[in-house]
């Protein structure tokens, strides 16, 4: 299979924009960091596969399974670690952050989407679930070190100071 790659941002993987050359199909190839564990991998593809099966009219990039069946790939990278493979198909569209404008209706269409999601996840409960994952606001155990970092100052007039034409 001949692809164009091009590399995209990520928090934690390396992830790359494929287009294939004989039909330009596009896909989302993922390649994790090294302290992906394979649970948390495997969490993550049941999700997608839960809401593909729970929403399938969701916009959301759907995890592909390779020719065994399987929808994540162990490998071995140069120095050694482990690191999983996996391949989505390519979602079209717009990085919020990259958004110039941002009007109303954008931010209630998002907040309908992220309603539908919320109500499809419903009955997902995995057992890898029930782990602690940082950024997960309904933990804040993990976080607690990073409050006073994150704290709002003390002053009253903080938030004035920082709204555009206050005083």
């Amino acid at each position: 299979l001949e692809v164009d790659a091009r590399p995209l941002p990520g928090e934690h993987d390396l992830n790359f924009h494929l287009r294939t050359k004989t039909t330009g199909t596009a896909y989302m190839l993922k390649i994790s960091g090294p302290a992906a564990s394979e649970s948390n991998i495997d969490l993550q593809n049941q999700a997608l596969l839960h809401l593909a099966q729970r929403a399938p009219e969701l916009p959301l990039a759907r995890v592909l399974p390779g020719t065994d069946g399987r929808y994540a790939r162990r490998i071995r990278d140069a120095a050694g670690q482990v690191r999983w493979l996996r391949l989505h198909r390519w979602l079209d569209g717009q990085v919020w952050a990259r958004r110039p404008a941002r009007p109303t209706a954008l931010f209630e269409k998002l907040g309908q989407r992220c309603g539908q999601v919320t109500t499809a996840l419903l009955d997902f409960d995995p057992p890898a679930a029930h782990h602690i994952h940082p950024r997960n606001n309904a933990e804040g155990s993990w976080n607690r070190e990073e409050l006073p970092v994150h704290a709002a100052p003390a002053q009253p007039d903080a938030f004035a100071a920082l709204t555009p034409g206050a005083p």
